[in-house]
């Protein structure tokens, strides 16, 4: 209305520099308005995050990338899936190290995206297992909405968290918020390392864990319900108690609510706990602490309060807990990522005029 106000002004032969100097904050406003209103937003991604001319979401290869925070993928665990990056291109230089600032590190810790192995031709079917875990794993994690899939993989949100921290399912489909801005292409994977050998060559999709999580998935969806923590079905028998990731209840009467619980640990066999009282043996019981919702610089990213459940009460989510966390933080991290991954194309084109640029710059 202002801007308005000051062409009219102008066509009227009135004195439109005497309204600036009245408001002279308000033409930089409504100027700064306009411009917005009228320029498009461009987002110049980096060769490994578009998506390949002509590609319909089918058969593609892509290149497998690991994502380091602080040195975390190199803490594989015993059997333990890690989370994974699939880009249609490598990373420049196969290699992207970058800072990443974290609540409750004093200091930046370093963060990368590295590739692994050759160039891999998925199936179409593949690809939409990919897609499917993709999605269930940032439901999961609560980033669906600020990191989308990109369209031509047609996901929609499958989870959502009701009001008392229970997921339930949800119809409505995921749809990329900035229709203007191209949205970046890549999917997420469970990677393992199955040869037992240090060589990044034995690091491949965890096929088999992935397939247990769309498995397990899609009983919640039909039943509403997730398997015991105490499962040893599928692939997760392999994973400790440790790695694994629990949805437990706290708190009584209305202020009770379901959380995401880490840091698992046996509080005591059943053999050692006896209920005198009717002579029967006391069930195992389980410690977790509670995830946070700031997510911080430590794997363990929980409240220092240790809750206790019975065995019987706790429900198992589909995901490892270094995913899990490694989820929390690909929000910002695939921002970095992106504007790291950038500069190193630009450096690589214009290597004289970007000597300066140092990977601490970064």
């Amino acid at each position: 209305q202002a801007f308005h106000a000051r062409i009219s002004a102008a066509m009227s032969g009135r004195d439109v520099g005497a309204m600036t100097a009245v408001c002279p904050n308000r033409r930089a406003r409504t100027e700064d308005a306009f411009s917005r209103g009228s320029e498009d937003l461009v987002r110049d991604l980096p060769v490994c995050l578009k998506h390949p001319k002509g590609y319909d979401g089918r058969a593609n290869t892509f290149l497998v990338h690991t994502l380091s925070v602080g040195g975390s993928s190199s803490s594989w665990g015993n059997g333990t899936s890690t989370l994974g990056l699939l880009l249609p291109a490598p990373a420049p230089g196969g290699k992207v190290p970058f800072l990443l600032q974290l609540e409750g590190s004093s200091e930046p810790v370093h963060a990368s995206v590295e590739q692994i192995g050759q160039p891999v031709l998925f199936s179409h079917e593949e690809v939409t297992l990919l897609s499917e875990w993709s999605q269930m794993a940032m439901d999961i994690a609560r980033i669906a909405k600020t990191c989308p899939l990109h369209p031509v993989f047609a996901s929609k949100a499958l989870l959502e968290l009701s009001t008392h921290g229970q997921y339930v399912t949800v119809a409505t489909s995921s749809e990329y918020a900035g229709t203007f801005v191209e949205p970046s292409c890549w999917l997420l994977a469970p990677l393992k390392q199955f040869s037992g050998s240090a060589s990044s060559s034995s690091i491949a999709v965890d096929w088999a864990f992935l397939r247990w999580g769309l498995e397990t998935l899609q009983n919640f969806l039909t039943n509403a319900r997730w398997p015991a923590l105490s499962s040893k079905s599928g692939a997760i028998e392999s994973v400790d108690l440790c790695e694994r990731i629990m949805l437990g209840e706290v708190g009584e009467g209305r202020a009770r609510r379901a959380g995401v619980f880490v840091d698992l640990a046996q509080r005591a066999p059943a053999a050692t706990r006896h209920d005198a009282k009717h002579n029967t043996m006391a069930p195992s019981y389980i410690e977790g602490r509670r995830m946070t919702r700031a997510v911080k610089a430590i794997v363990g990213a929980a409240t220092s309060e240790i809750f206790e459940f019975a065995v019987e009460e706790c429900s198992l989510l589909p995901l490892t807990a270094q995913q899990l966390w490694l989820l929390r933080l690909f929000p910002q991290l695939m921002w970095r990522f992106e504007f790291a991954a950038k500069v190193r194309e630009l450096h690589q084109v214009h290597s004289s005029s970007l000597s300066a640029v140092t990977e601490a710059a970064l």
